[in-house]
């Protein structure tokens, strides 16, 4: 069945056109070849880490830190993983693109506010081999091929009989593939421009909120693309460092001549309400494939602000109506140099996460971010026409 509803019947339907989800569309025992499909979710940490972030005082640090890790622990990622699985095995890309991607490891007695001459290396959560592992249980095999280290910090956490443990956060952004998915050349790197932060004010901890990008090359039915994922800093905390990694990345990407589809999480608005990294992205030459999607779909207002809307569900993932009200999570598309840049028809895209019934038995959404899984569908003046 084709995206619009109709059956696949008597030919080799183009890329694009089977529904996201079928590994293929048959046609009686003729197979097709099976449509590239790329995705990105954000994992989502689990708390307001921003609430942290502001504390004015060192002496409140140890607190806040506990009643954060404590929510952490309360968005229980082990549960929402087992969501984010069942619709990513639903779908089946080829590749995933993942942000904030966590891990905590603890040192207890602390020793932070001693000079902090070792780093907490006991893991007590751990959420990549969580998620993989839940993926492997449908059926469905990824493999981490490239990443990008993000903020690694250790702050000390105060305990329920007053003593202090260490706490340490460490953050990535991953690319999955599909076991069955050939990857080549992985590369990454961090961005220049970062957000720096005083945790605790004038005389605090000084922590930068590093950000980068990841990429690898892959083939998928006969096509070679290049696969980014990223997370810029958030337009709301620091407008002017995510255009400045914005430029950055679209700096890095300036000279290649595969097709590329980047994939992340931009924290920037279509309407360029909050700041200008999405026009940016735009102006570089990338197709917004929830727009080629609406288009192909006939429908318009598909890209409107208020449709495809990812963001964002209440800190404690617990809102009964959704709260997603802002795009800020994309699939880009951008095709070779030497092609005209046309149309693109065919493309698909839908979200994940999104539904009420994809939350977990206990009411959790997934995340606070809704995912997307899109295929790019075909240039209508490409030369494969």
């Amino acid at each position: 069945m084709n995206a619009n509803g109709r059956p696949c019947r008597g030919r080799v339907w183009p890329v694009g056109l089977c529904v996201l989800g079928l590994s293929a569309c048959r046609i009686g025992s003729e197979p097709v070849e099976e449509a590239p499909r790329f995705a990105v979710q954000n994992l989502y940490v689990g708390a307001d880490i921003a609430t942290l972030l502001s504390a004015d005082d060192p002496e409140d640090v140890p607190e806040l830190v506990a009643r954060e890790f404590a929510n952490i622990r309360a968005s229980d990622f082990p549960a929402r993983a087992q969501a984010i699985a069942s619709s990513l095995a639903r779908h089946r890309p080829h590749l995933v693109g993942l942000q904030e991607v966590s891990s905590f490891r603890l040192q207890s007695p602390g020793d932070f506010l001693s000079g902090n001459a070792e780093q907490a290396e006991d893991v007590v959560l751990d959420y990549l081999p969580i998620l993989l592992e839940q993926l492997g249980a449908r059926g469905v095999e990824y493999r981490e091929v490239a990443r990008y280290g993000g903020m690694d910090v250790e702050v000390p956490l105060l305990r329920s009989d007053g003593g202090l443990d260490d706490i340490r956060l460490s953050d990535a952004g991953v690319i999955l593939a599909r076991a069955d998915v050939a990857t080549a050349n992985p590369s990454s790197a961090n961005y220049r421009t970062n957000l720096v932060v005083q945790v605790g004010g004038q005389g605090g901890l000084t922590v930068t909120l590093l950000g980068g990008w990841a990429s690898v090359e892959a083939t998928i039915a006969g096509t070679t693309y290049r696969f980014v994922t990223t997370h810029l800093e958030s337009g709301d905390l620091a407008p002017e460092v995510q255009v400045a990694q914005a430029r950055e990345l679209l700096e890095a990407l300036s000279d290649e001549t595969l097709r590329v589809i980047l994939a992340g999480d931009f924290g920037s608005t279509p309407d360029g309400s909050t700041t200008a990294s999405y026009q940016l992205v735009r102006d570089a030459g990338f197709v917004d494939l929830w727009m080629a999607a609406a288009l192909t779909a006939g429908r318009e207002d598909v890209g409107a602000e208020e449709a495809g809307v990812t963001c964002c569900q209440a800190p404690n993932l617990r809102n009964a109506e959704s709260g997603l009200r802002r795009r800020l999570d994309f699939v880009f598309f951008r095709d070779t140099p030497d092609r005209p840049a046309g149309s693109l028809v065919e493309a698909v895209m839908t979200r994940i996460g999104a539904d009420p019934n994809d939350r977990t038995a206990s009411g959790l959404w997934p995340s606070d971010h809704a995912g997307l899984v899109a295929s790019p569908g075909r240039s209508e003046e490409s030369d494969d026409d």
